[in-house]
């Protein structure tokens, strides 16, 4: 199976996904098509359509925009994209099948593959967020404490902590240099992370 095969697979079928905490052995689940699970989190609803989040009282929780926004961007590329384009009957069609017809009809499409991978990742952060935690202190590897970020619409910058911890994958990045730990290495890590007032002291 392809990248691009496996990847629309995921988007638009039923597909096994490994029980976070299993790994010897690790066991699978499985998991509803990742645009079926898009398509629920613009409503709010769960599996078999039961609203989550709402505010009780069987108010409906509001649309989740981003969702919509993304999903919009998916069957509008779809729609353009895939082989039966323009036909009349287009409008009927669910756009999962549009989508592994397309991958079907042109299977070494690079740019659908990196498409669809960007979309399987979008919507994987949408149903679980990445909780990331920035971590006082100075970089080990490139001694930075901070690092500027830049609005690319606003052009507005913004300084945050040059270390930061996510939760999934569990690691630690450094914003400026690009230094990762992983696994012990975040334990290591505890030891060589200067404080502020250890920086302060040190300069």
């Amino acid at each position: 199976m392809t990248l691009l095969a496996e990847t629309v697979h995921q988007l638009t079928r039923t597909h096994k996904v490994r029980i976070p905490g299993t790994e010897h052995p690790a066991q699978y689940a499985d998991a509803l098509p990742l645009l079926e699970q898009l398509r629920m989190l613009i409503r709010g609803t769960g599996h078999g359509g039961q609203e989550i989040g709402g505010a009780g009282g069987g108010s409906k929780p509001p649309i989740n925009l981003r969702a919509l926004d993304l999903w919009t961007e998916i069957t509008t590329t779809v729609n353009q994209g895939w082989p039966g384009a323009g036909r009349p009957v287009t409008q009927s069609v669910p756009v999962g099948f549009k989508l592994r017809a397309w991958a079907e009809h042109d299977p070494e499409n690079v740019r659908l593959t990196d498409q669809c991978l960007a979309w399987a990742e979008q919507i994987t952060r949408a149903i679980h967020p990445v909780k990331r935690i920035d971590i006082m202190g100075t970089c080990p590897s490139c001694q930075c404490t901070h690092v500027m970020n830049t609005d690319p619409e606003t052009g507005e910058h913004t300084y945050n902590h040059a270390l930061t911890a996510y939760t999934e994958p569990a690691h630690v990045a450094c914003g400026v240099c690009g230094t990762t730990w992983e696994g012990q290495a975040i334990h290591h890590l505890r030891g060589l992370v200067r404080g502020p007032a250890e920086t302060a002291s040190a300069e």
